[in-house]
């Protein structure tokens, strides 16, 4: 005899518990739906994880948000392979939904893994959270790595799977008339007042509350309160700065941006002050490098326009990346929570079996958007990235800033024709893409002399520092004045002096021209079908160098 909780009641003689049931291709749409959004989540999962992975070095490690992004990641995936399969393990004996092969166990097994999602769940809270102490309240990353990351990995891990043991020792995993996949239902089995109840109060509903329900709520309620107070926090920061600039010159200092690597380039915030940096720095040093002993340190307490303009910049991308969380877990989970919340409003068993009928939209959404969150979670991971592609390389197609977001500058480089120059008024490391900057980082980055003005020792070239005035144009490629200092006078690095000028005349260009263009081998510029001369241009420029 089949469960009275599953099986169709039309067949029963009592008409006291006929209810309205859904036809056979609705239950086939719900079985298949699950299966192409859980693979398109694995996939998006998988790809964070590997994006995470290999923007891992010695010398740039993981973040807390590198960690708690890849910890949702994992459990994501077991969410997802739940989702898929669950259609297909319901118990076929006593399953009224369509392409059942399962059993008991099965069902059991699913509604394990269930209870294990609950972990993602929290790595979703947690994750609003850290956005709130970095931005809002500029915590730095190493004291929530030693202070709170420890803590909400132990009890996002540990509470879901404590909680799993005992549903199975307790055996409450059951299937339920509405949703997807096996949970806590009807425990303990046979009770409340369906047509063969035993009319045994159940207390399922209590422990779904206890093992999955507050936690649903707990992460609901961190994801509005703390978006809420990050864009507040950067609507007030923002707005009172563009209506006050002249009073709140020097002031402006967005708390959290400097701890936030969003795009896992190794830049932050700090590196976006480095031109400021860099002309406090050249107004102390000569053009062979030596800085002058009385300004050895740089204030950028009182950041210029240009600074105070990218801290706000990094600032809005912090709580626009926040809000996507927020708004993928709402998209995918939004659906599941209604259900449950009409599940709950069920006074009678005849209500209760017929939500699916009342209800088949929310039913198809669910089974369409809750296994996709791994696959919205990419999106917004790789945002930064895209965004940073699609301004370093406006020529290249959105799917190549796509590609280059996901497997890398080494594997994905632009197309010859596609470099753009762009037409500033200053270059800085920030604004240099970042293979351009590693580049001259390996380049310069040797053993300092304490002494740069030995007998043997010559200047470095002053093709390596550019001030050129024309019209309303300024340009000042300085580097870092510790590494110009590093490179002494030999045959072994002169060839080395000569590629980071090589270099740095690429930046040049790009400052002074606008548009597609080629710097050709001999360091001349093809564009628009004309080539500039190098030398016409570097006597000028020797001219122009103070």
């Amino acid at each position: 005899m089949s469960d009275p909780r599953t099986s169709l009641i039309p067949d029963n003689d009592d008409p006291t518990y006929n209810y309205r049931s859904l036809t056979d291709s609705q239950k086939t749409l719900l079985a298949i739906l699950p299966i192409p959004s859980a693979l398109l989540s694995i996939f998006g999962s998988t790809v964070i994880i590997y994006m995470a992975y290999k923007s891992r070095s010695k010398s740039r490690p993981w973040t807390p948000y590198n960690r708690l992004l890849v910890a949702m990641s994992i459990y994501d995936i077991i969410t997802s392979i739940a989702l898929g399969a669950s259609p297909f393990l319901y118990p076929k004996e006593t399953s009224n939904k369509a392409l059942v092969y399962g059993n008991d166990a099965s069902c059991t097994l699913i509604g394990f893994l269930n209870q294990l999602s609950y972990s993602g769940t929290l790595y979703n809270g947690f994750l609003s959270l850290y956005f709130l102490l970095t931005a809002r309240f500029g915590i730095q990353n190493h004291q929530i790595a030693r202070r709170i990351e420890p803590a909400m990995h132990m009890f996002s891990v540990g509470y879901p799977v404590l909680t799993g043991f005992i549903g199975l020792f307790l055996g409450v995993y059951s299937e339920p008339e509405v949703g997807l996949g096996c949970w806590v239902n009807s425990y303990p089995e046979r009770c409340g007042y369906g047509p063969d109840g035993t009319g045994e109060p159940c207390l399922s509903g209590t422990i779904g509350w206890i093992f999955g329900g507050w936690v649903a709520c707990l992460t609901l309620a961190l994801l509005v309160v703390d978006n809420f107070i990050i864009s507040w926090y950067v609507f007030r920061q923002t707005g009172s700065s563009n209506n006050n600039n002249k009073k709140k010159s020097g002031k402006f200092s967005p708390k959290g941006s400097a701890t936030m690597d969003l795009d896992d380039d190794g830049e932050s915030a700090k590196q976006a002050s480095m031109a400021s940096s860099f002309r406090s720095i050249r107004s102390n040093t000569d053009l062979g490098g030596n800085r002058s002993t009385t300004q050895n340190t740089v204030s950028t307490i009182s950041m210029d326009p240009d600074t105070k303009a990218s801290q706000r910049k990094r600032l809005k991308l912090v709580s626009s990346q926040a809000f996507l969380f927020v708004a993928s877990y709402i998209v995918s989970n939004g659906s599941t929570v209604l259900l449950r919340l009409f599940e709950s409003q069920a006074a009678t068993y005849v209500e209760e079996m017929e939500l699916p009928k009342k209800h088949y939209i929310l039913m198809v959404l669910q089974a369409s958007l809750l296994p996709l969150q791994g696959l919205f979670n990419m999106m917004v991971y790789i945002r930064p990235k895209y965004i940073k592609n699609r301004s370093d390389f406006p020529g290249e197609s959105r799917v190549w800033a796509i590609r280059r977001a996901v497997w890398g500058a080494d594997v994905v480089r632009p197309a010859v024709h596609s470099i753009d120059i762009h037409q500033n008024n200053a270059i800085s490391q920030a604004d240099t893409p970042r293979n351009e900057r590693d580049r001259i980082s390996s380049l310069t980055n040797t053993s300092a002399e304490p002494d740069r003005k030995e007998k043997g020792k010559r200047p470095m070239s002053s093709r390596s520092s550019f001030r050129s005035s024309r019209g309303s144009n300024s340009l000042e490629v300085i580097p870092e004045a510790d590494n110009l200092e590093s490179i002494s006078d030999t045959e072994e690095d002169d060839s080395r002096r000569e590629e980071i000028d090589d270099v740095w005349r690429t930046s040049f260009w790009r400052s002074q021209c606008k548009g597609p263009a080629t710097v050709m081998m001999d360091g001349s510029i093809l564009r628009a079908g004309s080539i500039i001369s190098s030398s016409s241009t570097s006597s000028s420029n020797d001219d122009d160098v103070k």
